[in-house]
């Protein structure tokens, strides 16, 4: 469309639909936690796992409806050495594929805390969550 504009860190460059040529940016890549999978909207689906070790524990039973906006149940991560209680309570979407999940939310990790946005990617037997500056990967097989 005429006088549309893209900008990139400050500068143009796409202006009505032409590159300007301004390389005011860089590629954007995905790490190995971060697939691209289409999301699954028109179905219902479900993650479930539970882990547990001397020093950490998860739960993991999270349902979205078909049509839902957001999935609902159970986030749960504690770690005594860390002194970490994350129990999730408000949810995002949840994405499924064959041997991964991943969904969103909000939680605290420690009681004292303020609330922040929480990762929580399943794949394969692995529990990878990722709240700011925290992060934990858990050998958490079926």
């Amino acid at each position: 469309m005429a006088g549309d504009v893209v900008v990139v860190n400050g500068r143009v460059a796409l202006r009505d639909g032409t590159p300007t040529g301004a390389r005011a940016g860089q590629a954007l890549r995905r790490t190995a936690h971060m697939p691209t999978r289409p999301m699954n909207a028109g179905e219902a689906r479900t993650a479930v796992r539970r882990a547990t070790s001397r020093q950490d524990a998860v739960v993991i039973d999270v349902t979205q409806a078909k049509g839902a906006r957001t999935a609902r149940g159970t986030f749960r991560l504690t770690q005594k050495a860390s002194g970490v209680g994350l129990d999730m309570k408000a949810f995002g979407q949840l994405q499924t594929a064959p041997g991964w999940a991943s969904f969103t939310g909000r939680a605290r990790l420690r009681p004292s805390e303020p609330e922040r946005s929480v990762t929580v990617i399943l794949d394969a037997g692995e529990v990878v969550v990722r709240a700011g500056d925290f992060g934990v990967t858990i050998s958490a097989r079926r």
